[in-house]
């Protein structure tokens, strides 16, 4: 989630800023019927999606869901690892591919399909794998449809356990022989344990071939779930770990769906009790938890340590949104955020904050300097929570950008700093109206609507986001890919552009692809805009991730409901006491 950067204050004063911004534009939504029951829409549909992305047990929000997944194997959808891969000897081949073609799938719109051949002597698997373990103990059978393309095929189905270890073996119930008509298989999971599989820490799925089973040939598969007695699919603790980012703005989004009218009041309530409830028990280092943490055991993060800045930052909005809006959880949302010590992240030397601290007390090399950044959202609770100099405000960098295309300038990173998401993403919490935030940020779309005309795109909208077709490359700081458009960065500029015309550029990402539906079982569903799409070779993003779903979620709430989330916050005493310290703040916030 976090950008992080090295650059140094810039020389530049807020004077000179002033007048390369001063004709930037400063457009009013304008009120289209048509354009407002789409976004409407759309809003619900996002909401959608947000909602699936949580554990139902535990409150937190996966990191991402998989659409080809949850059309085939949904309990594993929310993998961090992007795409199941094949394994192979040196003589066989694999190709397994998702197959829309009507043949390839019983239910929803995708099945897998894998081409084989297992020469004598070879062996070639499909797996899907996720990065942490997951707990299939509640299940009595893990159950799939399968047949085959000329019929007599034959492959076997095996859990593993120890990622590093050999071939654990299978029960002879996971050895299956297909027809080439549709076929429940279930498999007894308790026939795994005799395999020295531990059911409770799985960390793979394979769907294996090889010369004893088969020689070669192509199989079909889809539906595969993991059931109780009755063929009901069960709760699978898939034990993968999320930013607090996300759980942050899982809260956020809990808020503005009972704004909106689309959340019951009581029902937002008792799930954000759970997400408190799973916050309270995170190990913190003074008062925050670390960025990474798992969505099941709830232990942190066992790769990055990072304790980031920015991340912090969305949790604590998260929290103030939660305390505004729900008398009866405000106590434990205030005891959490009264527990953070902002203090702990400046770093007096250099009148900036940190960009991480680690649990052992150490701290990252790099400072967040940048003012038209993501984390100006923390430095601005900081403040707020008087426990960062005012006057660090001043030391941040207000370097502008010259423009591709367009007539104004805007602040640094810009393109560099990946794209709108950085100038955007904290004003959906902050009133910046009339500030210079505000007028560089409009000044950055101008340039982007400008500059993809240009190139002869259909839409525009760039932003740090993951590259299609997996979403596997995230391209953000540094990453300069003019061919690769999200919906979020446009759907970020609604302070800047008219409803009507930014509803004609996600009609135009729409064409390209990136709204298709999404199956789950025998049900299809709309969850919004998927993550990417590439506009030169018509690629889509296959996943949907919470911080993007949850800033379209977030941007229509404001434009739609008067600036909810925005008044939300500038009632939070952090806000008020930020505005007061901080001059181009004081007169935000129209209360």
């Amino acid at each position: 989630m976090s950008i992080r950067h090295l650059s140094r204050k810039s020389a530049v004063t807020i004077a000179a800023i002033l007048l390369l911004l001063s004709a930037a534009p400063r457009i009013t939504p304008q009120t289209s019927g048509a354009a407002k029951k789409y976004l409407k829409k759309l809003r619900q549909s996002t909401f959608r999606s947000i909602e699936r992305l949580v554990d139902p047990v535990t409150g937190l929000p996966h990191d991402r869901m998989d659409a080809i997944l949850l059309d085939i194997a949904p309990q594993l959808a929310f993998t961090r690892v992007c795409v199941p891969t094949t394994a192979k000897s040196q003589g066989a081949t694999i190709e397994a591919t998702s197959c829309p073609d009507a043949g390839c799938h019983r239910a929803g719109e995708l099945g897998l399909k894998i081409s084989y051949s297992t020469p004598p002597g070879n062996f070639a698997s499909y797996n899907i794998e996720a990065t942490s373990s997951f707990d299939v103990t509640r299940a009595t059978y893990l159950e799939l449809w399968a047949k085959g393309e000329k019929g007599g095929e034959r492959f076997e189905v095996v859990l593993w356990s120890d990622r590093l270890g050999g071939f654990p073996g299978r029960p002879s119930s996971a050895l299956l022989s297909v027809g080439r008509k549709w076929t429940r298989v279930r498999i007894p999971v308790q026939d795994f344990s005799s395999s020295n599989v531990a059911l409770s820490r799985l960390f793979r799925l394979s769907f294996a071939f090889n010369d004893a089973i088969h020689p070669g040939g192509v199989v079909l598969i889809d539906q595969v779930n993991f059931v109780d007695a009755d063929g009901n699919p069960v709760y699978i603790a898939l034990d993968e770990d999320t930013n607090v980012t996300n759980i942050g703005l899982y809260m956020a989004c809990l808020v503005g769906a009972v704004d909106s009218g689309i959340a019951d009041p009581g029902d937002a309530v008792s799930k954000l009790a759970r997400t408190l409830s799973s916050i309270e028990r995170f190990e913190k280092f003074h008062g925050f938890p670390q960025t990474h943490n798992h969505v099941s055991s709830l232990r942190p993060g066992s790769g990055d340590r990072c304790i980031s800045f920015v991340d912090q930052g969305y949790l604590a909005v998260g929290l103030m949104l939660v305390r505004q809006r729900f008398s009866q959880l405000a106590s434990r949302a205030s005891a959490l955020l009264g527990a953070m010590e902002w203090s702990w992240f400046y770093d007096s030397a250099v009148g900036l904050p940190y960009g991480c601290r680690f649990p052992d007390g150490s701290a990252s090399e790099f400072h967040y300097d940048f003012y038209a950044a993501d984390s100006m959202l923390a430095h601005f609770i900081a403040i707020g929570a008087d426990q960062m100099p005012a006057g660090s405000w001043n030391n941040l960098n207000r370097g502008a950008d010259a423009p591709r295309c367009g007539n104004e300038s805007f602040f640094t990173p810009g393109w560099q700093g990946g794209g709108l998401f950085m100038q955007f993403f904290p004003a959906i919490f902050i009133d910046d109206e009339g500030t210079l935030l505000r007028h560089s940020a409009c000044a950055f779309v101008n340039d982007q609507v400008c500059y993809y005309k240009q190139l002869g795109s259909s839409a525009w909208g760039s932003s740090a986001v993951g590259i299609p077709p997996f979403a596997c490359t995230y391209c953000g700081f540094g990453c300069d890919r003019d061919d690769v458009l999200t919906a979020h960065a446009s759907v970020l500029a609604l302070d800047c552009v008219e409803r009507s015309s930014l509803v004609q550029n996600l009609r135009a990402l729409e064409g390209l692809g990136g709204r298709e539906s999404v199956a789950e079982g025998n049900e299809t569903f709309d969850f919004g805009f998927r993550t990417s799409v590439n506009w030169r070779t018509r690629e889509v993003g296959t996943a949907y991730f919470v911080l993007e779903q949850a800033m379209v979620f977030l941007s229509l709430c404001n434009n739609l409901n008067g600036n909810s989330i925005r008044q939300l916050v500038c009632q939070d005493p952090i806000a008020r006491r930020a505005r007061a310290l901080i001059p181009e703040f004081r007169s935000t916030c129209a209360l």
